[in-house]
C-alpha cells in the first residue's frame, strides 16, 4: 500500500484538493481520497500536482519512424503528397520507431491510446505494452469498383488485432478519401463495435471540396484521375453525419475549420460525439488551431490527441495541453486536464478503469512539476513523472 500526496490533487470529478492525499493499494487502485492532515510517517510528497494518467485520444503509432521527415506548414494537401510520395520505411526501422514512441508516451504518463493502425506492424507491441490501446483499423479508397477489396482488408486487419487479444474496430480515413460505396460499408460495420473515428475538416480545401467542388481537391482529383466523391453542396462534416443511421460513439479528429453550425448539426445527429483536439499537429500541418472556444460554449465533450510523428515534434499529451493553455488563456488547468483524462476515457470507452481518481478505479498517478501555483496554470517547464507503474 501507499499514500501518495501533494500540492495539489486533481480528481477530475471534483475540485481541487490542496495538500491532498491518494491510498493506493499494490495493485494501483485507489483505496482513498483525502486531504493531509500535517505530517504523516510513510506519505510520499511531492512538490507539484497529481492528476490521473492520460489519454491520448488520436496517435497513429504506425508512423513513427517519419519524424522530421515532412517539413511544417504545407497545408493538408501538401501533406498528403508528401505521405503519397514517401519511400516507406523498412519493417524492422518501423518496429524500433514503434517501440520507442510506445515506451515514450508511457514515460510522458500516457496510459490509454485510440490508435489508427492501417497493417498489423504495431500489434505484438501492443500485446505486451503498458498502455491499453483502442485500435481503429483505417481503410480509404475513392474508387467504388474495388471499394470491397480495402474494406476486405481492413477487416483482414482487424481479425488479427483480435486473434491477439487487442480492441479494433473498422474505420474509416477522411471525407475527402472515400467513394460512396466504401464508406456505406464501413459504416454499416461500425454497428458491431458502435464506434466510429473519423479525420474532420482539416483544411479549408476539404470544406471547399464538398461545398462546391473546386479547389485544391479537385485539382488533385483530376491530376491523379481519382473517382472524386459526391460534391453535397454543405462542408465535409455532412458527408459523414448524412450516413449515421442511429446513435454510435463518434470521434471526430481535428476540426479546425468546423464552425458552430457545424457542431449543432453533428450533436443533433449523434449525441454521443466527441471532439478530439491535435493542437500541435495543426499547427505543423495548417499552421492553424482548432475552435477551442465555440466548443467550450457548447460544452462539448473534448479529448486530445497528439497526431502522428509525421506531423508532430512528440507524442506528449502534456505538450498538447502547453499549446492549448499558451493560446487560449481563459481555458483553466482543470478544463485542460479533464480533456487529457476523462475525456479521452470516455471517448475510448476506458472510462470505467481510468480518467478520475475515484475509489476503486487503476488511473495511474502523474505527478506535474513545474506548475506556477499563482495562476495555476502550466509553464514550458512543466514536465510529467509517472509514479506508478504496472
Amino acid at each position: 500500500m501507499r499514500k501518495i500526496a501533494a500540492h495539489y490533487i486533481f480528481p477530475i470529478v471534483d475540485k481541487p484538493i490542496k495538500n491532498g492525499a491518494l491510498t493506493l493499494s499494490d495493485e494501483g487502485e485507489i483505496l482513498a481520497i483525502s486531504g493531509l492532515e500535517g505530517e504523516e510517517e510513510s506519505v510520499e510528497f511531492y512538490n507539484g500536482i497529481l492528476c490521473p494518467g492520460f489519454v491520448n485520444a488520436h496517435c497513429h503509432l504506425e508512423l513513427s519512424s517519419m519524424l522530421g521527415s515532412i517539413p511544417q506548414y504545407t497545408s493538408l494537401f501538401g501533406f498528403i503528397q508528401y505521405m503519397n510520395s514517401r519511400e516507406h520505411p523498412k519493417e524492422q526501422e518501423q518496429i524500433s520507431a514503434i517501440l520507442k514512441a510506445d515506451n515514450s508516451m508511457f514515460a510522458d504518463g500516457i496510459i490509454a491510446v485510440g490508435d489508427i493502425s492501417n497493417t498489423s506492424v504495431s500489434f505484438d507491441i501492443k500485446v505486451s505494452s503498458p498502455i491499453s490501446y483502442r485500435n481503429f483499423i483505417e481503410v480509404y479508397g475513392s474508387n467504388s469498383a474495388i471499394a470491397e477489396s480495402h474494406f476486405n482488408r481492413g477487416t483482414a486487419v482487424v481479425a488479427q488485432a483480435m486473434l491477439r487479444g487487442l480492441k479494433a474496430s473498422l474505420t474509416p480515413h477522411a471525407p475527402y478519401s472515400m467513394s460512396d460505396m466504401l464508406l456505406d460499408m464501413v459504416v454499416l460495420e461500425t454497428k458491431k463495435s458502435s464506434i466510429l473515428s473519423i479525420h474532420n475538416q482539416e483544411s479549408k480545401d476539404e470544406n471547399e471540396y464538398f461545398i462546391n467542388g473546386k479547389g485544391a481537391f479537385s485539382r488533385r482529383y483530376a491530376i491523379d484521375d481519382f473517382v472524386p466523391p459526391t460534391v453535397i453542396g454543405k462542408p465535409s462534416i455532412y458527408r459523414i453525419l448524412d450516413k449515421l443511421k442511429e446513435d454510435i460513439k463518434l470521434l471526430l479528429i481535428h476540426n479546425i475549420y468546423t464552425s458552430a453550425e457545424d457542431y449543432d448539426a453533428a450533436v443533433a445527429k449523434n449525441k454521443d460525439t466527441h471532439w478530439v483536439l491535435c493542437p500541435n499537429s495543426n499547427l505543423y500541418i495548417e499552421k492553424q488551431l482548432p475552435p477551442v472556444d465555440m466548443l467550450r460554449q457548447k460544452s462539448a465533450n473534448i479529448a486530445i490527441g497528439t497526431d502522428s510523428l509525421a506531423s508532430n515534434t512528440a507524442l506528449s499529451i502534456l505538450e498538447e495541453l502547453k499549446t492549448i493553455g499558451k493560446y487560449f488563456r481563459d481555458v483553466s488547468l482543470e478544463e485542460l486536464l479533464a480533456w487529457a483524462t476523462m475525456g479521452g476515457a470516455k471517448a475510448l470507452g476506458f472510462d470505467e478503469h481510468i480518467g478520475s481518481f475515484e475509489i476503486g478505479k487503476k488511473p495511474h498517478v502523474v505527478l506535474i512539476d513545474g506548475v506556477d501555483f499563482n495562476a495555476m496554470q502550466l509553464t514550458d517547464d512543466s514536465k510529467v513523472t509517472l509514479l506508478t507503474r504496472p
